[in-house]
């Protein structure tokens, strides 16, 4: 009789407690949120266009999750989306990036960080590069040892195409007088010839006297040139040689001090052209002090600019 009791009892016990974990919650562990694979589809965009910013965010828990991922740029929060994501679960979220100030752009995603560079959108424009007001003060010849002008630009951008030289002065002739071409020339920044041509000097006016109208007497002439690519900074040189105040005499402006002229020596031997380092006219002519003297040559051409 103890015994089928002492069996009861434990049978009742047993029961119980298998009452007590069947009336348990299960245990799940709570919503973990990943974000993985930050991806931008073009790092680097022109003003006005867009990319897309994209990751990927998991669901590594055991429970349903609602997670809040922010699209921070530069320090500051600019898009939010809401992201509900089921246990297990792996969801593809998109961002569209688009900017219209040209810059750099740091980019944080979910603890992840990029960069998408911004350019200014670029157009072509026409320019006209000049250091003179188009009045001539004199018209001035070379003096040994010189023997061409030279003058420096600064382009607008780096790609700047040229497509016109324009020179203003007189050609000193008369009977008999065989005047000298003109050999012009571009170089770069580093003095490298890109493209020379010749002008013949009875283009410009000629005279043969100074009168009273001396000054009204000059004119421009146009050189084209097949869109020379300069890459910079480049010079334009005029080769005119000693002509002892026969030939080309340039046009000279004094209105601003000249910070872009000055005069070349070429070699006979290696044909080479340098820049003089003195200049090379006498003290007692008001052009005797080059900060007066600015050559008037103009350079036409097309550059890529921001809109």
């Amino acid at each position: 009789m103890m015994m089928q009791k002492v069996v009861f009892t434990s049978i009742v016990v047993l029961a119980a407690l298998l009452a007590l974990i069947a009336c348990q919650a299960p245990v799940t562990t709570p919503a973990v949120i990943e974000v993985t694979s930050l991806d931008i589809s073009s790092p680097e965009i022109d003003t006005g266009q867009s990319a897309t910013i994209s990751c990927s965010v998991t669901n590594t828990g055991g429970t349903r999750g609602l997670y809040s991922l922010q699209l921070i740029v530069n320090g500051s929060a600019e898009q939010t989306k809401a992201i509900d994501i089921y246990p297990g679960d792996t969801q593809a979220v998109a961002f569209t990036f688009k900017k219209d100030t040209a810059g750099a752009y740091k980019i944080d995603v979910g603890g992840m960080s990029s960069k998408v560079i911004v350019k200014s959108t670029l157009v072509s424009r026409a320019f006209e590069l000049q250091y003179d007001d188009g009045n001539a003060r004199d018209y001035i010849s070379l003096d040994k040892p010189a023997t061409g002008y030279l003058v420096s630009f600064s382009p607008p951008s780096d790609m700047f195409s040229i497509d016109k030289i324009k020179l203003f002065g007189v050609a000193f002739g008369g009977a008999g007088v065989q005047l000298r071409d003109l050999e012009v020339q571009v170089w770069d920044k580093n003095k490298k010839t890109l493209y020379k041509t010749m002008l013949a000097a009875n283009k410009f006016p000629e005279i043969s006297y100074i009168g009273s109208n001396f000054l009204s007497k000059g004119g421009w002439v146009e050189l084209k040139l097949p869109e020379v690519q300069a890459g910079g900074d480049f010079y334009i040189h005029i080769y005119a040689g000693v002509n002892m105040g026969l030939g080309f005499h340039m046009g000279v402006d004094d209105d601003t001090p000249n910070t872009h002229s000055d005069v070349t020596l070429r070699d006979s031997s290696s044909g080479q052209d340098t820049i003089l380092e003195s200049w090379p006219f006498p003290v007692s002519k008001w052009y005797g002090e080059k900060k007066y003297v600015n050559w008037m040559v103009r350079v036409s051409g097309l550059g890529m600019v921001p809109e």
